[in-house]
This record gives structure tokens, sequence and C-alpha cells, in this order.
């Protein structure tokens, strides 16, 4: 008896053939290279860092973005499931899925971002604040450019007009008070002569005569004060 083959007309013996070569997946209508749409949708929600870059608003867009995004989503109450993201181009909101956790850890990591941002453009004025808080005596030598200069720098970024109002902002900025050392020194002729640059009142003040009685000056303050007093130590460049 001829085969089953031999009888269907040409061509068709062939495409029997494959098709009963093929996988199960195939005979049924599936292709192996489909993904299951329960394991996309699982995928997908294991991804909970999917950002989502919203369209360029302008600022009143942006306003009322806000205005909905903040209220309950899909008619649930609670956490909308996602946190908003500000990008350093404000046109712009970026959604980013999380949870209620992850949205409250990235908005703490956001504000230190920011409070970081901003003591780095301060700069030296945190300095300049701190050493106003301490109310610790400001000391320079030859100082009164650099003190003026530091105030319009990392204070007030404005000088007064009088010199009223001047020395005002000075005790405000320095309530320790300012000493200027050069001026010290001119004061003291009969101890500096006409030299009072800072190596030389340096040299006075620490390899002359007058040491041993800057260091019982000392001594006699340490001992009125219950606390040691020393000179700072002063390390000059090469020049």
């Amino acid at each position: 008896m001829p085969s089953s083959s031999s009888m269907l007309p040409n061509g068709c013996a062939a495409a029997t053939s494959a098709a009963g070569s093929g996988t199960d997946d195939e005979r049924m209508g599936t292709s192996a290279d489909e993904a299951d749409p329960v394991a996309v949708a699982a995928a997908q929600q294991e991804q909970q860092h999917a950002e989502l870059e919203l369209p360029m608003m302008n600022s009143y867009q942006r306003l009322l973005a806000y205005q909905e995004l903040s209220k309950a989503q899909f008619g649930v109450e609670g956490h909308p499931g996602f946190w908003m993201k500000k990008l350093p181009d404000s046109r712009y909101i970026v959604l980013v899925r999380a949870t209620p956790q992850q949205a409250e850890q990235f908005e703490a990591e956001a504000r230190a971002a920011r409070i970081r941002a901003i003591h780095d453009a301060a700069g030296f004025a945190a300095v300049f604040d701190l050493m106003r808080r301490s109310g610790k005596p400001a000391v320079g030598h030859n100082c009164m450019f650099d003190i003026a200069y530091g105030l319009y720098s990392f204070a007030d970024a404005y000088l007064p007009s009088t010199w009223r109002d001047y020395k005002k902002m000075v005790n405000a900025w320095h309530p320790g008070g300012v000493f200027d050392t050069k001026y010290i020194a001119k004061r003291l002729p009969e101890v500096f002569d006409r030299d009072t640059s800072l190596a030389t009142v340096y040299t006075h003040l620490m390899h002359s005569e007058q040491a041993d009685g800057i260091q019982q000056l000392l001594e006699a303050a340490a001992a009125t004060s219950g606390n040691p007093v020393q000179l700072p130590s002063v390390s000059h460049a090469p020049g």
C-alpha cells in the first residue's frame, strides 16, 4: 500500500515532515521566542528604579503637575508608588518607581545633596561665619585691608559708606575684637625700632632679649587664667 506521503500533492509531504519536526510550542501556535506576559509583568514589577521622564513643561505646567501628582493616584489613597525627581534642568520631572520607604530614602538623599551643594557654594564664607560665632579675637599682621576684603567677599557682600558703620560691621563679625600685630609693633618703637615686618616681630618675640620677658608674661597670664598660654608656632616660606 502506498505511503500517505506519496498520495499527497507534490510539496505537501515536505510540509508535513517539517510540521512534524516542530516543537510542541510551535505545533500549539506559540513561538518559543515569545515572552510570557506574566513573566514580563513580574520582571517589570521587580524593576524598582524604573524611571519615566515627563515631557518638557513650563513653570505653570510644572506647578499643576506637582499638584496633581501629589494627590492620590488611580483612586487609591496612600503613597502613589513613585517619587518625583527634580532634574538640574527644572523644565523636566522624572517619576521614579518606589515604595514609600524608598521614596523617603530618595528624598533624604536629595535633601542631603542640596545641603552639600549649599556648603560647597558657601566656601570660605562658612569659615568666616564660624569665626564670628566662636567669639574669639581675630589676629592678623597689617590686616586692615584683609578684614575689609573678607567682609565684602564672605560676609555681607557690601561695605558701608561711613567709617562709623564700617566699625559696627567689623564688631558684628568679629565680636572678640581685631588685633593687628603690625599696629601694635609700631606702638612699641623701643622694642621693634622701625622694622615691623612679620618676620622681624616674630624674631624679636621669640629669639631676642625680649623673649625671656615675653615668656614671663605668658606664665603670669597662665597663672591668672588657670589655663596654659603660649605663642603660636609660625613657619615662614622660603624667601
